[in-house]
């Protein structure tokens, strides 16, 4: 069975999922909650940009199909 990466790493519940994962193990360890916050912030930076990066491919890809 082969992961789709794509739309996983596209996806909002994955995304939500791991900023929960985070959160939960930062409060495990006592983080500070600016700490954590500054820590959730990168996460939902990068989702934001993989989410990004990876619909403007799809139309590319699409685009190219279509010539």
């Amino acid at each position: 069975m082969k992961i789709d990466w794509q739309r996983k790493l596209t996806s909002r519940k994955f995304w939500c999922c791991v900023i929960g994962v985070a959160i939960s193990l930062m409060m495990l360890c006592g983080v500070e909650s600016g700490e954590q916050e500054r820590i959730v912030a990168v996460i939902t930076s990068t989702a934001t940009l993989i989410a990004y990066i990876a619909g403007e491919s799809a139309v590319d890809k699409e685009h190219k199909d279509d010539e």
